[in-house]
């Protein structure tokens, strides 16, 4: 009889929590999964006998002797009952994965069939599960989903068996079966992933496991999940589970299994990650949250569409228990959607592409971890109803705390009853808003006497005579307070607003320009009602810090959106001259981004200057260096800036043409697909009211931190003034949403910066009239280009229809949710905050009530947010609509923009928008289908003369795709790409040179050791074995690409790289077997008979050789043989395996001489702050063109903006 410990939930008084427990597992074992959800749970000391697991048993693995391969199956599951004849596991089993358990009624394959009959693409079937299943059906397969946790890892910490578990996962065996396997410490180590891979294999090479796919492949021979950085992993062996202010976090995925039978959903853990922390990540640690990204349970096309009662069965196993993973016990208790996707491919099957084109609907769902191995036991809630887990917790020493608890923690139910539920749960945003912490603030009860408050919650907000808010969602701060956010973020400059969350208040808050500022220790914020979100205290430090999500900073010229056309062509005086206006602003973007590109190649500092297109400042300064993908860095971007870095020069790099012609497409197609037309003298600036009351109602304040540049007019703004201006907000739906402002400069507002002022007085906030929005945090495209402006008119905001028999309202509040009390006489809330008196009646009371409360508006939460969203499909209509009618200010375009309006906020509001209501309108509105715009489309309709196509449709059509393809084709001929020899292509007819891969700085360092080879057997010998190990290295490589059946989740060719990559660094010396003579070090130095003057650096002495840094001499001879041997038959893949060698070698060619200054080390974190210095390129060609005007012209301005931006 096998015994393994399990998690179970015990029960004292009226508390649930977790404990440890030993169970028989027996053939009548069932799924944690089966277990049916209770309130309460029985008592430690009780005897009633836990269900058992369902384990999937397999026969021993086949004798070497034997040519025939079993197939490995699952046992059916056997009916539990208490003589069920308890099964001893067999010392070595054949792995089955969880992910889905073979039912009986599915065939077994014969061992004959499974071992020798391939399985090809064209012979995949897809089970498609039957609409008529029962719902019974459902949940029996939302069993066997989580994998099995092995005894033997137990003691390991959260980052090794997450990891652990995955390498399960991914190949498909279940770890708990590797009898004899023992923790390794060593795995909890920076590198400890590859010792995790190496002590796996050695394990196979004893005891064979066969997984349980269709190719029966040994665990030895399968590809292991791509690995997480080792920056992350070591991070997330700390106490914080963390690192610089960026946490790690886990994510796994769960997707519609192909198969008819089996566990509805497929696992894929996916590898450690950094993000930014949250207020619950920094309260009870990263570790114990984790998102599962699920296909919906109510997207449309999935298998149990038309099976009423599937969706609500998969929520309600989402949310009425706990979920078995890596050793602990999750709890779901948010969701969000996560938009839509494209399905997984499998090694299960092999989708067609009719399906594979379909979207799947994605949630984002947040467990928290209640309990698991290792954690401590809490007290009890009827002994410590007010118990929270130690805010100092290490990842390593966790208590058992329940989800309803944390949630509690964060909105403090008892004092919040009377608030809607839905809207209270959608509250735990905040919780999850990925944030910076800055100032703590202290309560009024620890203010030193005299001092002022720093707390400041105002009872009212500004009110309109008639009755409207009009700093919706905006407070203030002093000056003191914004300084201590730029101290904490880093920042160059006093910020004029952030937006950030404190407590329960959201939204931005500004500079109060009447703090005087003269006292840094005044110290103080306010909040307003229409900011504090649920009534809260403010006690616990961690409600009393604001945390930034983001702040205002130096503005520049922006895009103007899509949806803005439409409205602006509908407001024009002079429609033709709008059009026109439009077309030729797009035109003008165009040509600078071709200018741009075809400057690129003049020099190495020309190029630079182009990249600065694709910024990556921001991920560099989120993790603090340059993410890398095997040799290079991931992003294209980031690995022009090292060529460059590197010593190449792009105009005799094909390799970097190529690229960089891979960039301007992928430019070009944004500028086709997304139109993105760039008006200089427009911008995106966070909106705020004016609290001084100095700007009159009808217009707005803007200035500026530094000069504001507009490109395209080569104009300089410090701030606007004595013009008007357009202001709007995305999305604009009605004609409205656009509105025509003045601009006006009031001095005392001068030190609010980056953020426009709208007036607070009048009776409606100019916000509310761009489509509805506020201060928290909206973005208003802010424009003054007066040939747009000036031919622009106002429409007045129209009255709003009333769609209430449309939408359906749930407007049930929290306290709704609370058990009825036995007690006739006492009130839910009493039954909550009271209950000291024997609990005689059987009623669920005091915290178990609460508890029970918050996983009932959980569940019922999940059951709203999950229904299909109808926003979508509702703007989506009401574009092609609109399109089709010609017209967006008619009674059609105005009822289906409110609807669109309402819908926004639905989940919040518990505004229910149903299929049938959705029909309904539609036969009402026009016709049930339209087709799409020609603009989102590739069709171009020729029957619409030119002055009467739509906006749209006339820059993407007429002006937009004419000049790109146009240029596209021009650049390809100028850069000549298919010059290169691989190829086979001739190259083009221009009187330029033959670019080509070779490049003879890289391959010096192996044609010497190839010399040297000549002359002594042990250089020959060295170099022959390299050439081999390359060699089997490459082939594996192509064999990688010709695997169609591969069981990786992703067919990109990322996760061949970082397969390929591990082994290409394991070929060293060492690995080699060769033995190296004594006079190595002297024929390596410069013996008789060789030529290395030309060389790059050469070590003295032997050890350089087995150095194992990454540009030892052996990694730059590595490098240097394997670019000569294989640049032509792959150079993506020479490149990724040996970048950064390859680099070394061309920087230390072209710095030899001297004559151009000296070759400069940098470690990763300088490099990560490094940037294209915009003055210095500008400065520095002018003087190459030897155009002294300019140049000391820059010189000035240099000097001039120095003062200026020390003022």
């Amino acid at each position: 009889m096998a015994v393994r410990p399990r998690l179970s939930a015990v029960s004292t008084g009226s508390t649930d929590y977790y404990s440890i427990e030993e169970i028989v597992i027996s053939d009548d074992d069932d799924d944690d999964d089966n277990d049916e959800p209770v309130a309460i749970a029985p008592p430690r000391d009780s005897n009633v006998t836990p269900k058992p697991t369902q384990w999937a048993v397999a026969p021993p693995p086949p004798k070497p002797t034997t040519n025939t391969t079993k197939a490995s199956f699952a046992a059916p599951p056997v009916p539990s009952t208490p003589s069920t004849r308890a099964r001893t596991i067999p010392a070595k089993n054949i792995a089955t994965p969880s992910r889905a358990p073979v039912t009986p009624s599915r065939p077994v394959a014969t061992p004959a069939a499974s071992a020798r009959t391939p399985v090809t693409p064209s012979s995949r079937q897809i089970a498609t599960p039957s609409a008529q299943t029962p719902v019974a059906t459902i949940r029996k397969r939302l069993t066997g989903i989580w994998p099995s946790f092995p005894e033997w890892l137990h003691e390991a910490p959260m980052a090794v068996a997450w990891e652990m578990m995955r390498i399960g996962v991914h190949c498909k065996v279940d770890l708990s079966t590797l009898d004899g396997m023992q923790y390794n410490k060593e795995w909890a180590t920076p590198r400890g992933i590859e010792k995790m891979w190496e002590d796996l294999r050695a394990y196979d090479k004893e005891h064979p496991l066969i997984t349980n796919d269709d190719s029966l492949v040994a665990l030895r021979f399968k590809t292991f999940p791509a690995k997480p950085a080792d920056d992350i992993f070591a991070a997330a062996l700390t106490d914080g589970f963390e690192f610089a202010g960026n946490t790690v976090v886990m994510v796994a995925s769960l997707d519609y299994s192909p198969k008819s039978w089996g566990p509805l959903y497929l696992l894929d853990m996916k590898p450690l990650k950094f993000e930014k922390g949250c207020r619950l990540t920094r309260r009870f640690g990263p570790d114990r949250f984790l998102e599962v990204l699920i296909a919906s349970p109510t997207g449309y096309g999935t298998a149990h569409a038309k099976i009423d009662g599937a969706a609500e069965a998969i929520i309600d196993w989402l949310t009425l228990k706990p979920h078995p993973l890596a050793g602990r016990k999750w709890r779901a208790f948010y969701t969000k959607s996560a938009g839509f996707r494209d399905p997984t491919k499998t090694d299960d099957t092999l989708l067609p592409a009719s399906q594979m084109a379909k979207k799947i609907g994605t949630e984002r769902v947040h467990l928290f971890a209640e309990t698991g191995y290792g954690f401590k036991r809490a007290p009890s809630q009827d002994q410590d109803a007010d118990f929270v887990v130690p805010v100092d917790e290490t990842s390593a020493s966790r208590t058992d705390f329940m989800a309803s608890q944390m949630l509690d923690w964060l909105l403090d139910f008892k004092n919040n009853t009377d608030q809607p539920f839905l809207k209270l749960f959608s509250r735990i945003s905040l919780g999850l808003t990925k944030t910076t912490p800055t100032v703590t603030f202290l309560p009024d009860h620890l203010v030193p006497e005299g001092e002022s408050k720093q707390l400041l919650h105002q009872v009212e907000d500004i009110l309109s005579p008639t009755g409207q808010v009009m700093n919706d969602g905006c407070g203030r701060m002093s000056l003191g307070t914004a300084r201590l956010i730029r101290d904490y973020l880093g920042l160059q400059e006093i910020p004029s607003a952030v937006q950030g969350r404190i407590g329960s208040a959201k939204g931005m808050w500004i500079r109060d320009v009447d703090d005087p500022g003269q006292d840094l220790d005044n110290i103080w914020i306010e909040t307003f009602p229409s900011q504090r979100k649920w009534v809260c205290d403010f006690e616990d430090p961690l409600q009393r810090t604001l945390e930034i999500k983001d702040v205002s900073r130096e503005l520049s010229s922006a895009n103007l959106n899509l949806q803005f056309l439409p409205v602006l062509e509908d407001r024009a005086v002079d429609k033709k001259k709008m059009r026109k206006t439009l077309g030729d602003r797009l035109r003008r973007e165009l040509m600078r981004v071709f200018e741009a590109q075809d400057n690129a190649f003049s020099s190495p500092v020309h190029f630079k200057q182009w990249l600065a297109h694709f910024s990556t400042r921001k991920r560099r300064a989120n993790i603090g260096y340059v993410p890398m993908l095997g040799g290079i860095p991931e992003s294209k971007e980031e690995l022009m800036h090292m060529m460059l870095d590197g010593g190449f020069v792009p105009k005799d790099s094909l390799y970097m043409v190529e690229t960089a012609l891979k960039l301007q497409q992928q430019l070009c197609e944004d500028l086709r697909t997304k139109m993105k037309i760039s008006v200089g003298c427009s911008t995106y600036a966070y909106m705020c009211p004016d609290f001084t009351r100095t700007v009159p109602e009808g217009e707005a304040h803007l200035a500026f931190s530094n000069k504001f540049h507009a490109e395209d007019q080569d104009a300089f703004f410090t701030l606007l003034t004595k013009c008007d201006l357009l202001v709007a907000r995305a999305p604009a739906h009605h004609p409205s949403d656009v509105q025509r402002v003045k601009a006006v400069f009031r001095h005392d507002l001068h030190c609010v910066q980056n953020v426009i002022l709208f007036s607070i007085k009048g009776n409606v906030p100019l916000a509310d009239k761009l489509s509805g929005g506020d201060y928290d945090g909206d973005l208003a495209w802010v424009c003054w280009d007066q040939e747009i402006v000036e031919n622009f008119q106002n429409a007045e905001v129209p009255v709003q229809p009333d769609l209430s028999e449309h939408l359906v309202k749930d407007k049930r509040r929290f306290v709704d949710l609370i058990p009825a009390p036995a007690d006739k006489e006492t009130s839910k809330l009493d039954n909550v905050l009271f209950y000291s008196e024997p609990n005689t009646h059987g009623a669920a009371r005091g915290p178990a009530a609460l508890t029970t409360a918050t996983y009932e508006m959980v569940n019922k939460s999940f059951q709203f947010a999950m229904l299909p969203d109808y926003l979508g499909i509702c703007t989506n209509y009401k574009e092609k609509i609109c399109y089709h009618r010609g017209n967006v200010n008619d009674e059609v375009a105005l009822l289906l923009s409110t609807l669109v309006g309402q819908l926004v906020d639905a989940a919040k509001q518990g505004t229910k928008f149903t299929d049938a209501t959705w029909k309904t309108l539609r036969t009402q509105l026009g016709p049930m289908q339209l087709p799409d715009p020609a603009y989102k489309t590739e069709n171009r309709t020729f029957n619409v003369p030119v002055e009467q196509m739509h906006i749209i449709d006339y820059l993407k059509f007429i002006v937009a795709i004419p000049a790109i393809k146009s240029h596209l084709n021009a650049l390809q001929i100028k850069l000549n790409p298919s010059a290169s020899p691989r190829k086979g292509l001739s190259p083009s007819s221009l009187n330029e040179p033959k670019r080509t891969h070779y490049d003879a700085d890289l391959t010096k360092l192996c044609n010497n050791f190839d010399d040297l080879g000549k002359t002594s057997s042990t250089f020959q010998n060295i170099h022959l074995r390299l050439k081999e190990a390359l060699g089997e290295l490459f082939e594996a490589w192509q064999r990688s690409a010709r695997n169609p059946m591969s069981n990786d989740t992703s067919s990109s060719s990322a996760n061949r790289v970082l397969r390929i990559y591990p082994q290409y660094q394991a070929i060293t010396l060492q690995s080699l077997d060769c033995k190296t003579a004594p006079n190595i070090a002297f024929l390596l130095s410069g013996g008789p008979g060789t030529t290395t003057n030309s060389q790059p650096f050469l070590l003295s002495g032997e050890s350089y050789l087995s150095d194992p840094s990454e540009y030892s001499q052996f990694a730059l001879l590595k490098a240097s043989t394997l670019f000569k041997h294989y640049y032509q038959r792959h150079p993506p893949y020479v490149w990724h395996m040996a970048g950064r060698q390859l680099c070394v070698l061309k920087a230390l060619a072209v710095t030899n001489g001297g004559g151009s200054g000296y070759l400069t080390t940098v470690v990763p974190l300088m490099y990560a702050g490094m940037g294209t210095d915009q003055k210095f390129v500008r400065q520095y060609l002018a003087r190459r063109e030897v155009d002294s005007r300019r140049y000391i012209e820059g010189m000035e301005g240099e000097k001039e903006a120095s003062v200026y931006d020390g003022y």
